[in-house]
């Protein structure tokens, strides 16, 4: 049987108010810190133009002069990067 792992949000709404806020915090230091450590400056561009601007990778491409199937690429990269990254911090 396949278990289903549940989403950061879902998990943060069975936690009470005031530790969400706090909890919340600390996953976006936490998060911001491994994109300065492991991250290109080129990767952390595309990434707050996608997820912090909400621009498609089209706009993006074109805001910075390049080929759409690179920036799809360089993001995709980047969260394999972060992913790594972060499933070897310890629990």
């Amino acid at each position: 049987m396949k278990r289903r792992s549940l989403s950061l949000e879902t998990m943060l709404k069975q936690l009470p108010r005031k530790e969400q806020s706090s909890y919340r915090a600390w996953a976006n230091q936490l998060l911001r810190e491994a994109m300065e450590t492991v991250l290109t400056t080129r990767q952390q561009e595309i990434l707050y133009f996608y997820y912090e601007c909400g621009l498609n990778l089209v706009q993006i491409a074109k805001a910075l002069h390049r080929n759409p199937s690179t920036i799809c690429r360089t993001k995709q990269r980047a969260l394999q990067k972060l992913e790594v990254y972060l499933s070897i911090l310890p629990k």
